[in-house]
């Protein structure tokens, strides 16, 4: 999700949607990931409502943790070694 947003040219990101492309044309998996919802309109926007929360949620935790991570990079890694972040 973070990367959705913040890191499009992410090496995960791009990982992740040529696995989903490939897992589109397996003949155990595109079933699953072709079919279609019962329940007519209102059970598409009610699938709709709770797939846009959970995006949503799972955007702000993940905010909440890479953020200042990317910050604490930002700072410290000016032509220079990052310091080790030691508990």
């Amino acid at each position: 999700m973070y990367a959705s947003r913040f890191y499009r040219s992410a090496a995960v990101r791009k990982k992740l949607v040529l696995t989903l492309a490939l897992l589109e044309c397996a003949p155990a998996c595109f079933e699953s990931l072709d079919a279609v919802g019962r329940g007519g309109i209102p059970a598409a926007l009610l699938r709709l409502a709770w797939h846009a929360a959970v995006y949503a949620a799972s955007l702000a935790l993940a905010m909440l943790l890479f953020l200042p991570v990317q910050a604490w990079i930002a700072v410290f890694a000016r032509g220079r070694d990052l310091p080790a972040m030691e508990s």
